[in-house]
């Protein structure tokens, strides 16, 4: 994603804000954080290396897809700028990052979305279970 710089009329700051596309590695690597943060019982709102804004907008798409409890905030202090602080997982967020959880997992169903020509949320989650569904069969043999 490449960051745009604007100025929000009346805010002395600048902010920068990213093209809308959603990342689905970046959906993962916040699910990961956030679990490991409810053991600590803290919340999130930003991820090292990654643009607020960045962060704030896949928030708010991942707590729309039911995937975590989230609270969404404005301020004129903030310039509006839309802010969010995740809180915990929901059920369908544990049950994504549990068949997503491994590396290779995560490889396998990237790469089926990829050839398959579908890439949405729901045909990455529905192969990632049945790729980890079909994993465990195999190691119980049955």
């Amino acid at each position: 994603m490449r960051p745009t710089s604007h100025i929000v009329p009346g805010h002395k700051q600048e902010y920068r804000s990213t093209a809308m596309k959603r990342d689905m590695d970046l959906v993962r690597k916040l699910l990961l954080a956030l679990e490991e943060r409810q053991a600590s019982e803290s919340s999130l709102r930003t991820l090292p290396g990654v643009d607020d804004a960045t962060v704030w907008y896949h928030l708010r798409i991942m707590k729309e897809a039911g995937l975590i409890e989230a609270a969404v905030s404005t301020s004129k202090q903030a310039g509006y700028v839309p802010r969010v602080t995740a809180y915990w997982l929901t059920w369908d967020g544990h049950e994504f990052l549990d068949a997503t959880r491994e590396e290779s997992m995560w490889n396998r169903v990237k790469q089926a979305g990829k050839d398959a020509g579908a890439f949405s949320f729901r045909t990455l989650r529905d192969t990632a279970i049945a790729l980890a569904t079909a994993a465990v069969k195999k190691k119980l043999k049955l």
